[in-house]
């Protein structure tokens, strides 16, 4: 008989983790519910890291210490 199973995916450790992938699926079993969900996620388009290392690089710039002013970097540029 068919279980309901929730997977939660969590960026990082710990409590505070944001989930980034959360799903519901009916399956016999844990190893069947994860396959499921793995199946579903490898299907997926695949993200660009470059957006993500984008926003921490620009997060940096804005820093107290940072090397180089943000108005300077756009002059730059």
């Amino acid at each position: 008989m068919p279980s309901t199973w929730r997977i939660d995916v969590h960026l990082g450790d710990g409590e505070a983790a944001p989930v980034i992938r959360s799903r519901v699926v009916e399956a016999e079993s844990e190893a069947e519910a994860l396959a499921m969900v793995a199946e579903e996620v490898r299907r997926e388009p695949p993200q660009l890291i470059e957006d993500g290392q984008e926003e921490v690089s620009s997060r940096g710039e804005f820093q107290p210490g940072a090397e180089m002013n943000p108005a300077d970097w756009m002059s730059h540029t």
